[in-house]
């Protein structure tokens, strides 16, 4: 008897493990053979789930991005103030940092090669985290959401350029108490 494939639970296993190849070779030192590879299936397979590779970047950032709003979101209580909702966002930061980072990184490799498609891409992913942040803090203006999201995309550059130099934890601290002083 055939074995039965669960088909979304395999282009989500595809799309988790994209990111990571990604970020290692860069978008463009990407082929779809390398990343079939690295990911241990055919280049069939992929076509099977995916038009290409920028169908594949495409909905790996986009899958990160869900997920990571998806995970902040989950632990966060209706009832809960700014200050609460902003530490939720923190944890999930925490977990998350490392994948984030990649992702980043890919996003800078984008910003740098100019390639339209990818830049409108990552203006796409970074309005979506924008807006959650926005809707999830209770923030009346989305100035203050993007001046949140700038603060968690620097920190996560400085924590790429200086490893060591960089306390996760007490930046995310120091955000909370700043976050929970914040009107409106």
């Amino acid at each position: 008897m055939p074995r039965q494939i669960d088909h979304d639970a395999r282009r989500r296993q595809i799309l988790r493990d994209s990111l990571g190849l990604f970020a290692q070779h860069g978008y463009a030192g990407l082929s779809m053979r390398a990343l079939a590879g690295g990911l241990g299936v055919s280049t069939g397979t992929l076509y099977h789930y995916f038009d290409g590779k920028e169908a594949i970047f495409a909905a790996t950032v986009r899958h990160l991005a869900d997920d990571v709003i998806g995970d902040a979101v989950a632990g966060i209580a209706p009832q809960a103030d700014r200050a609460s909702r902003l530490e939720a966002l923190g944890r999930t930061l925490l977990a998350r940092a490392d994948e984030l980072q990649q992702a980043l990184s890919i996003a800078q490799e984008a910003a740098r090669g100019g390639d339209p498609d990818q830049l409108a891409l990552t203006r796409e992913v970074f309005a979506a985290f924008t807006g959650a942040i926005q809707r999830e803090l209770g923030l009346p203006d989305p100035a203050a959401a993007r001046v949140l999201l700038s603060f968690l995309l620097g920190l996560l550059t400085h924590r790429h350029l200086d490893p060591e130099g960089v306390d996760l934890r007490l930046h995310i601290d120091v955000m909370v108490q700043l976050g929970g002083a914040w009107q409106g």
